[in-house]
Formats: C-alpha cells, structure tokens, sequence
C-alpha cells in the first residue's frame, strides 16, 4: 500500500479545529493515509469533500447529518494530535458512515448495526496501516509506529470481547441482544461483538464484501419492522450479489 504518490488531500478533505502537539503537514499526511485506505475499502472516493475538524474536549466524535459549503462535517475528539492510532480509529469509522449513506435514512432501529459495520472498518484500518506503515508517507515521520497501531487495535474493546466462534453462536447471541441493540444503536461492547466477528470470519480476507457496506441506508429502513426484513431490504440493495449472499450467511 504505497499512499506516497497519491496526495490528494487538498481536494478531499480540508483540516480544521485544535490539534495539540502536531505540525499540520502531518496530520494532512495522516488523514490522507486514513482516506487512501477507506477509499481502498470501498473502491470509491466520496462524493463531496469532508471538513474534518478536531475538539480536543469533545465526548465523542460524530458525522454530522448536515452539510457546510457543500461538505461533509466530520468532528473528531484526539485529545492530542500527536495520538496517531486514536486519530485513525476516530477517523476512520466516521468516514465509513459518510460511505454507507449514514444521512438517507435516519434515526431507524437497525443503526446498531451501521455503528458495527464502522467500527469494523476502524478495525480494517488499523490492522492494514499497521501493516503497511513502511509503505506510507507517515513512515518517515516514525519508522516503529507499526508496533504502537498493532498494540491500539488489539488492546480495543470489540478485539478482547465476546467472539461467537460459529454461525449458531452468533444467532443465539444476536436473539438475546436484539432489543438492546434496536433500543441504543451505540452500545459499544454489542457493536464490538459484531464487528469482530465479521472481520475475523469475512472482511478481512474477502475485501470485495465493502461494496454491500456502501450499499446500506439506500431504502426507507424505517420500514423494515425486524432485522430479517432490514437484511431483505440491503440483500435487494445489492441486486442479490455474490458479495451480499456471502455476508448474509454470517448473519
């Protein structure tokens, strides 16, 4: 993954807010690599540029459902900018909500699981950049910090919970939390289990299933009554692909 001749950063995205400790060449470096490895993901850029903006003091971060000037509001909460793997994970599962249509259909019960599917693709960033970090443009910057992402992604919540180790394990699991996840659609450790889960048992090594992501929220999921209804609507989606059927059969 060689992102070093591909900077597109000024036309993808446009740095804003207070990042403490850190020059701004980097963290422009940075996002670049995040966007250059989402982008792999999902083959495709966004169609809109996104302001990413950081709140050192911020709870959480968010995608927010209205546009500025034309671009998609991406807040951040690094509390340094120096914190590299934070950034990245931050980052990450927001740009997978811009990718999976996060703002066509809104405030439905099946959110649970657009939050899963982002916080995999946080874990998907995290373990290909820790990977690839020689290749990168951040590898100047520091050469042994493939080590300090690796250590980040398995020392998150969702890698170090609950893994359901089949098919059976994981409807079992689902039935009991179901009314949990429709009521929250951010309860953490849940959207962990299901995230793992998918990326250890398919995203990981079938990369071609993050064209489904990308086909989420494209329909009123208002009126998907249950889950089942919900997987109906995205498999139809994704005109009953190949990719679509190999996810479902995790679900």
């Amino acid at each position: 993954m060689d992102t070093r001749k591909k900077n597109k950063s000024d036309k993808r995205f446009e740095i804003l807010g207070e990042w403490p400790g850190i020059k701004n060449k980097i963290i422009k470096d940075l996002v670049g690599v995040v966007f250059d490895i989402v982008e792999g993901l999902f083959g495709r850029s966004l169609p809109h540029p996104v302001h990413v903006i950081n709140f050192p003091l911020a709870n959480n971060p968010i995608a927010c459902y209205v546009m500025k000037d034309g671009c998609y509001q991406v807040h951040l909460s690094a509390s340094s900018g120096g914190f590299w793997s934070q950034i990245v994970y931050q980052l990450a599962h927001e740009l997978c909500h811009l990718n999976s249509n996060y703002s066509s259909s809104i405030g439905h019960k099946h959110k649970w699981f657009e939050e899963a599917l982002c916080e995999m693709c946080s874990i998907a960033v995290l373990d290909k950049l820790s990977k690839f970090w020689n290749s990168s443009t951040m590898h100047g910057y520091n050469k042994k910090y493939a080590a300090s992402l690796k250590n980040y992604l398995e020392s998150l919540p969702s890698m170090t919970g609950y893994l359901p180790e089949n098919r059976n394990a994981y409807d079992a699991w689902l039935v009991a939390n179901i009314d949990r996840l429709e009521g929250c659609s951010e309860i953490r450790e849940l959207n962990g289990v299901v995230a793992a889960y998918l990326y250890k048992n398919l995203f990981r090594d079938q990369p071609t299933a993050w064209a489904c992501v990308g086909m989420l929220n494209k329909w009123n999921c208002h009126h998907d009554s249950s889950f089942l209804e919900f997987k109906n609507s995205w498999r139809k989606s994704c005109a009953d692909s190949i990719e679509i059927k190999n996810v479902l059969s995790f679900l």
